[in-house]
């Protein structure tokens, strides 16, 4: 049964108690209670949320057809604020309009607001929320993980309940995030669409740096244990690894059958990050150094020969997640590394 079915049952209930005291009375009187409004509807669904009933809340959903589209995770009390307040609930338009259009404010308890519309359908038994839930899509953002006031999902898109939400306060010794609280409401459906993009400004806390050096260090230094000329996913290359020709300054080597070589780092690469499209992108401050030795096949009469050079570490088309909290990935574009030991590099 529905919040609104079990406040509607209320009301039918009281209005027959109302006649059966006023015919016990002798009086004539006649009682009409008119059903619950969108406007009672709505407020009631709030009254819920700042209960912080999430069973409650979640019936309101059941209806969605689009429920099965995103993760619930996040639909539980221990993600649920009550550090905000209803200001505005208003209805628009006629009220003889189907679906009926409600007008709401949400503020948190730091003066962050948010204003949203829910739309209702009126049926049989009244009137139902459509929108009872906000669908946020995280893609945007470098942070492959969903986090609110403290609740995790492994998902790119969820929902959640209205209300005031911290996001990402695991990692807060890392990031800042502006602003700082999500206030959640119900987006306009008329489009057809639930979906609202989730992407503020991501700033770096004090602590960030080392962290990026130290992780940075650790995949450079995996790469370089590698015994392959074109190591994959790193960001250096003895050449491009799909003509499979080593390239060591102005000569070229072909590969031999059992062709490994040494890598050894010479130098880390220093480097800042700035906010992207899904990703953080990287910003070089100071190149790396890598050297390279082995033997190859000279490209003429295919004899074996040693070789060795110099490679530098452009760290060009990096890209950089963070899949689980305090987790950074390291992405390389198709090109990267390909000229690092070819002696031919600008910066």
């Amino acid at each position: 049964m529905t919040g609104w079915s079990r406040r509607r049952r209320w009301w039918v209930t009281g209005a027959a108690l109302v006649g059966f005291v006023a015919g016990a009375g002798g009086l004539v009187t006649a009682v009409a209670l008119r059903p619950d409004s969108p406007e009672d509807v709505v407020r009631e669904y709030l009254e819920v949320l700042e209960a912080g009933d999430a069973e409650a809340a979640r019936e309101y959903a059941e209806a969605m057809p689009e429920f099965d589209a995103a993760s619930d995770e996040l639909l539980v009390a221990e993600a649920m604020s009550r550090d905000w307040r209803i200001t505005q609930v208003v209805r628009r338009h006629n009220e003889r309009d189907n679906p009926a259009a409600v007008d709401v404010t949400i503020t948190a308890a730091d003066g962050t607001a948010g204003q949203g519309r829910f739309q209702l359908d009126r049926g049989e038994d009244g009137w139902t929320i459509r929108n009872p839930l906000i669908k946020l899509d995280l893609l945007l953002l470098p942070l492959k993980f969903a986090e609110f006031n403290g609740v995790t999902a492994e998902a790119s898109e969820v929902w959640l309940f209205p209300g005031a939400y911290q996001a990402y306060t695991s990692v807060s010794d890392l990031f800042t995030f502006s602003p700082s609280t999500f206030v959640a409401v119900p987006q306009d459906i008329s489009g057809g669409s639930l979906v609202e993009y989730y992407q503020p400004r991501i700033g770096f806390a004090d602590g960030f740096d080392s962290v990026l050096h130290e992780q940075i260090t650790a995949w450079i230094e995996d790469c370089a244990a590698s015994t392959d000329p074109f190591p994959d996913g790193c960001p250096f290359t003895a050449g491009n690894p799909e003509y499979r020709e080593i390239r060591v300054g102005r000569d070229r080597y072909l590969p031999l059958a059992d062709t490994t070589v040494t890598w050894e780092v010479v130098s880390q690469p220093a480097v800042r990050l700035k906010q992207g499209q899904g990703a953080f992108e990287v910003l070089l401050v100071r190149p790396g150094e890598m050297r390279i030795s082995g033997t190859a096949a000279e490209p003429l009469d295919h004899e074996p020969e040693d070789f060795r050079g110099t490679c530098t570490v452009l760290m060009d088309g990096v890209l950089v997640t963070m899949p689980r909290a305090g987790e950074l990935a390291f992405h390389v574009g198709e090109t990267t590394g390909w000229y690092a030991c070819s002696g031919h590099i600008d910066w």
